[in-house]
């Protein structure tokens, strides 16, 4: 019975250390469309491997998506490219990759992305609008995470004290300006920090730029 119950412990504890080992989370951090027409992929990755498989697939939406939220199942179905890569791991745990989105055809259309691969559990996706090939971003997004939460109003704030300091977006597009500018005044104030921040508490709320 004790020979068995080691066994058995033995067992789980291999398999807590496997998962502990091989179990990866990722985090796309943008995806940003370059003049070769390829889109690159910046992503944090937590791993303890030099190396990391991922898979990207990306899906077409018929109609216009403002949050992960609105991401249907039939979206999804809909995978209209599929690519795979290895790629190292930076030693500040990023991962960079490039694909060719060829069948990104329509300047109508909205494409989802997904990351995942070998010993990921959870993919992450990012919303990319596709207008006239040149990646587009929802107002106020200042991160490029496609989505709208305290950390935009703080990246803003920051900038509206110290213009240059950092703010993801400006490295995702050369049109970061119209996005964080909600309050269309044509500066960067504490007043679209702000609004940014209502914005994050309740998605219904319009910011001036909306109106």
């Amino acid at each position: 019975m004790k020979k068995l119950l080691s066994l058995i412990l033995g067992i789980i504890f291999i398999l807590l250390l496997n998962t502990a080992v091989f179990a990866a989370d990722i985090k796309i951090e943008s995806a940003q469309r370059l003049d070769s027409g390829k889109v690159k992929v910046v992503c944090a990755v937590t791993s303890t491997e030099a190396v990391q498989t991922v898979t990207v697939i990306s899906y077409e939406a018929e109609t216009d998506l403002s949050s992960l939220t609105d991401i249907t199942d039939d979206i999804l179905k809909k995978i209209i490219h599929i690519d795979q890569f290895e790629v190292e791991i930076s030693a500040q745990n990023k991962i960079e990759f490039e694909f060719d989105p060829a069948e990104w055809t329509s300047s109508e259309k909205t494409y989802v992305v997904k990351v995942g691969g070998a010993g990921i559990a959870d993919p992450d996706v990012m919303i990319i609008k596709n207008n006239g090939g040149e990646l587009e971003f929802i107002f106020g997004d200042a991160d490029g995470d496609n989505n709208i939460t305290a950390s935009d109003a703080a990246y803003v704030l920051q900038n509206a004290l110290v213009e240059s300091a950092k703010m993801p977006i400006k490295n995702l597009t050369e049109n970061w300006f119209k996005y964080v500018d909600v309050d269309g005044d044509g500066y960067i104030t504490a007043a679209d920090a702000l609004e940014i921040l209502q914005k994050s508490l309740l998605e219904s709320y319009k910011m001036p730029i909306e109106k």
